[in-house]
């Protein structure tokens, strides 16, 4: 088994100087999906791959009952510190062994993280059913996910056209972590929805940090795709 980074503590505190640019933006997605999804205060989110907690606790902090899930217990760690009192499970678990024992108006997964991670196109489905048998009869679900067409269209020379992989390198101190990540279409990703249960409703594209608000119509240009989609019947 690959050596993961997410519990070296050096590589969180770069990772968190890296991702920080997103924390301004968080407040205004989370307000977005609340409207959206017509969420009132007590519904249920799950946030899967929830990092360090940024949407759970702002979705927390505008009524809704929240559970964070993520195989960084030093992740888990600091979101528990910086949410006391709100109304948030957060749990330390691979979320492909971690089963849902409710189910939720709302399931996310933001930015690039589990899907594609997992281990290849039938492991990622199982992902997808995952996300399937959290979700309540009405519920919804959001991902967003890096866009294989930009990269094989840029020439990126770490992305394999054959595999649709990208190789991701993360500098821990004196250490350094890497791993493909399968990345895809919006034809592969809703045609693996569909055989996990899943219904897309609609597919944005984006480019920075917040754009998932702006509704921006998917192009093959787009570093970000973005899915919306319901529970299938």
């Amino acid at each position: 088994m690959r050596e993961s980074p997410w519990n070296d503590r050096n590589y969180i505190e770069e990772y968190l100087l890296h991702n920080r640019k997103y924390d301004s933006v968080t407040g205004e997605e989370v307000d977005y999906l609340i409207k959206r999804f017509n969420l009132k205060k007590g519904m249920r989110v799950l946030d899967l791959g929830c990092g360090y907690g940024r949407h759970s606790i702002e979705f927390a902090k505008r009524g809704m009952r929240v559970t964070g899930v993520d195989i960084s217990e030093e992740f888990i760690r600091m979101a528990g510190q910086k949410s006391q009192g709100l109304d948030i499970e957060w749990i330390n678990e691979d979320v492909m062994v971690w089963k849902a024992r409710k189910r939720f108006d709302l399931v996310i997964n933001m930015y690039t993280s589990i899907l594609g991670e997992v281990g290849g196109v039938e492991r990622d489905i199982m992902f997808l059913k995952k996300i399937r048998d959290a979700l309540d009869t009405n519920g919804h679900f959001v991902i967003t996910t890096l866009n294989a067409y930009r990269q094989a269209w840029m020439g990126n020379e770490k992305f394999n056209p054959v595999k649709s992989e990208i190789i991701w390198r993360w500098a821990g101190k004196g250490k350094i972590y890497q791993a493909p990540v399968r990345l895809y279409t919006p034809m592969e990703l809703y045609h693996m929805c569909k055989a996990a249960g899943l219904e897309i409703t609609h597919v944005y594209g984006g480019d920075r940090p917040g754009d998932i608000v702006k509704e921006i119509p998917f192009n093959i240009k787009h570093i970000e795709i973005i899915l919306l989609g319901s529970r299938g019947s």
